[in-house]
């Protein structure tokens, strides 16, 4: 991993524990780089592999050029941020993001729309109170389980095969249109039977 403190352009993507621990963050992009910023304005690059980044109380990051240059350059593919105790995570940026691997956080929000590439997600053991994935037309795995939704709109999400939306709250499940669907879990919820 290389330092580097000149001037950095707008993130691609950006989440926050509050300084309240480390990061553990797994990132893989097009170049094959991915540039991180932290609070304090240190810009570390790592390739596409975990990396341990210090507590900060937020952090951006993009897909960059080249080890020794972090310009932007191609597109972050695959993030995985799980079991980083994240209050907030910003990937709207990331347009050509095929995986996102969110689980045990403490995330309340989500927001997606833009991710039309997404093809798995994996938001299981958050806070989440309101998914919205009926943009997410690639998406074929959701793993929202054991959060607090209560409605979630499938509808007409052709790709999706796998579902576990177990231990939520959810009242209304739509899921007409889902012709690819082979596995559901949805046990514990007063919708599903």
């Amino acid at each position: 991993m290389t330092r580097q403190s000149e001037p950095q352009p707008s993130p691609a993507g950006h989440l926050s524990n509050a300084g309240t621990k480390r990061y553990l963050l797994e990132a893989e992009s097009t170049t094959g780089f991915v540039a991180w910023k932290t609070a304090d304005g240190t810009t570390l690059v790592s390739q596409s592999t975990v990396t341990s980044i210090a507590a900060s109380p937020s952090l951006s990051f993009w897909s960059c050029a080249a080890y020794s240059d972090t310009t932007p350059a191609g597109e972050i593919v695959y993030f995985d941020c799980h079991g980083n105790e994240l209050t907030e995570l910003d990937v709207t940026g990331l347009k050509s993001l095929e995986y996102l691997d969110c689980s045990f956080n403490q995330l309340r929000k989500l927001s997606l729309a833009s991710l039309t590439n997404l093809q798995a997600l994996d938001g299981d053991n958050n806070a989440l109170t309101v998914l919205d994935v009926r943009d997410l037309r690639a998406l074929r795995v959701l793993n929202c389980a054991r959060n607090q939704l209560t409605t979630l709109d499938l509808g007409g999400m052709e790709a999706l095969q796998i579902l576990d939306c177990s231990d939520n709250s959810l009242s209304i499940l739509r899921w007409d249109g889902c012709s690819s669907l082979q596995d559901v879990n949805g046990a514990r919820n007063p919708a599903i039977p």
